[in-house]
């Protein structure tokens, strides 16, 4: 089994442990082997970002397939895993997206409709005094 292969099962979403025991080795002889290469571990990685999709895909369909409850319960979880692993996989893609319209690939965020609101503290009174009579209206 070649670069090539390993590539091509990876962009399918198969698992680092189904790769490996179909070439013949173990898991940790594999990503010795992807590792021992730059060009070849970078191409692995890229491989399994594609892969990333196929298991959101894959979990989506889990949920569709679910005959009854359990099988549904089942599948949730299974999603749930599948998702997360995408978004460890490719987490431009498939991961939380944190930043509030500052980061690159995010829309800026919509204004909302209506006046523009401007809203300006005064004070007219030192604030001492502000609260004396506040509770002066309380009391009466």
């Amino acid at each position: 089994m070649g670069e090539a292969a390993v590539c091509a099962d990876f962009a399918d979403g198969t698992m680092i442990a189904e790769v490996a025991a179909k070439a013949g080795v173990s898991s940790g002889a594999l990503l010795s082997w992807l590792q021992a290469s730059p060009e070849r571990s970078a191409r692995a990685r890229e491989a399994r970002k594609l892969g990333a999709a196929v298991l959101e895909e894959r979990a989506q369909k889990a949920i569709e397939d679910a005959k009854d409850g359990f099988a549904l319960a089942k599948a949730r979880e299974l999603a749930h895993h599948l998702r997360w692993k995408a978004s460890k996989l490719d987490p431009r893609n498939f991961g939380d997206k944190l930043a509030l319209g500052a980061a690159q690939d995010l829309p800026p965020l919509p204004t909302p409709p209506g006046p523009e609101v401007n809203v300006t503290a005064k004070f007219e009174l030192p604030p001492a005094e502000a609260y004396q009579q506040m509770l002066a209206r309380q009391r009466a």
